[in-house]
């Protein structure tokens, strides 16, 4: 009970001081301002902040964790999920620079038609 006690006291005497500074007086709000991403795919989240999971970028227009990261650059290609590039000839490859052997996205059998995503 004692330790309920405290808290609350501990508690109350922070509010206080918040309210009590003239920055957050002066604010046009009162509510706690997120700096990262707030929802939508791609999030990660830990006990006290929302962030972009690892491989994927905010876009600023819209605050979501849409953007793929990839650590190689492409090259002749566009990174379509982290650290894979969708290269001009439809193969997924970790960079499109120049062909791997064993690192080939093409699905169906190598027949030329372009992987499909889910």
């Amino acid at each position: 009970m004692a330790a309920l006690f405290y808290f609350s006291v501990l508690f109350l005497s922070v509010l206080q001081g918040c309210i009590a500074d003239p920055a957050f007086r002066n604010s046009s709000d009162h509510q706690l301002q997120l700096t990262g991403p707030v929802g939508g795919p791609n999030v990660c989240r830990s006990r006290y902040r929302n962030y972009c999971c690892p491989g994927w970028a905010m876009k600023p227009a819209t605050g979501l964790c849409i953007i793929p990261v990839c650590i190689r650059k492409c090259g002749r290609g566009r990174c379509v999920k982290p650290n894979l590039c969708l290269c001009e000839d439809g193969n997924l490859l970790s960079t499109c620079n120049q062909r791997q052997n064993g690192d080939r996205g093409r699905m169906n059998g190598g027949n030329g038609a372009p992987l499909m995503q889910p």
